[in-house]
């Protein structure tokens, strides 16, 4: 009896997957909550735009995957507060 891949990804999916799709999941729902809206998507979680005004996202999934990514944050929290 042979398994479609869909059914393999679906048996080897971790709970850590899951969560991290949870995560994802909310992000994109914030993104489209403002309509991709940047500077009130970072007020909502109260975080710095900066970096997500300098290089925007393209679509709510390219948001949610860049900033669980931690690619909108600041390392030094003195650079974000300078911007």
């Amino acid at each position: 009896v042979e398994e479609s891949s869909g059914d393999k990804k679906a048996q080897g999916k971790t709970v850590a997957d899951e969560g991290e799709e949870a995560v994802l999941k909310a992000y994109i729902d914030l993104y489209n909550k403002f309509g991709g809206d940047i500077d009130r998507i970072f007020d909502e979680l109260g975080e710095n735009p900066g970096k997500a005004k300098k290089y925007p996202p393209k679509s709510a999934e390219d948001f949610a995957t860049r900033y669980y990514a931690g690619g909108f944050t600041y390392a030094d929290e003195r650079r974000a507060e300078a911007k």
